[in-house]
């Protein structure tokens, strides 16, 4: 499941509380592959440490997300700006969503999930991939009533930009928001059109610039 970085390296990861505790359980056991290790383990208010060795990947447990949690990423992002980042979370509203999206957090996890559905999310931080976001789409789909008159994508446009960053094909999206692919593209053109966006990459870029400005 986890390859080697691209330097030949094994990842490295912090994990912070709460988790529950059967996942402490497993990554305390001999249940990791020998490309991972384990550099870090805090509780969300307790300070980062000087001590931890360059994670490239983190697991963050919260009940919901609060200021502190925003200042606690904007300091892991702010030491180490290419590391991979993880929630688990026990429900997220839109809003929030877009606000942990907007500070780079690339994977989103049930509180639930399953230790092997966790090592495969973070497999695919750790290759630079997003995951987890599209379990989102349908209550951001119904954010269009919260929306100002001054926001520049409608919330099916929203809907496309998110599963965009998660590097899900047009068939794939189509498939997600219940629509044919040449709607899908229709979606694309206009964001590409309303973004001055050039390409699918140009377009999450736009969104995280947009959401860092309007949370």
């Amino acid at each position: 499941m986890f390859q080697q970085s691209r330097h030949g390296q094994h990842h490295r990861i912090v994990l912070i509380d709460p988790l529950p505790a059967w996942v402490l359980r497993r990554f305390s056991e001999d249940d990791l592959p020998a490309t991972l290790q384990i550099v870090g383990h805090k509780h969300e208010y307790a300070p980062l440490g000087e001590s931890i060795a360059s994670p490239n990947l983190v697991l963050l447990g919260m009940d919901e997300p609060s200021q502190d949690h925003i200042g606690l990423l904007q300091d892991i992002r702010r030491r180490w700006p290419a590391i991979g980042i993880t929630i688990l979370v026990p429900s997220l509203k839109p809003h929030d969503f877009l606000l942990l999206f907007a500070l780079g957090v690339q994977g989103y996890l049930p509180w639930e999930s399953q230790f092997e559905d966790i090592m495969a999310a973070l497999s695919v931080v750790a290759t630079g991939g997003w995951v987890g976001g599209s379990r989102i789409i349908p209550q951001l789909l119904g954010l269009g009533a919260a929306r100002h008159s001054h926001d520049v994508l409608t919330p099916t446009e929203l809907a496309v930009i998110v599963c965009i960053a998660e590097d899900q094909s047009n068939d794939e999206i189509s498939q997600v928001l219940g629509m044919s692919t040449k709607t899908v593209e229709r979606h694309i053109s206009n964001l590409l059109r309303k973004t001055s966006a050039r390409s699918r990459v140009g377009l999450t870029r736009w969104w995280l610039n947009y959401t860092m400005k309007h949370h």
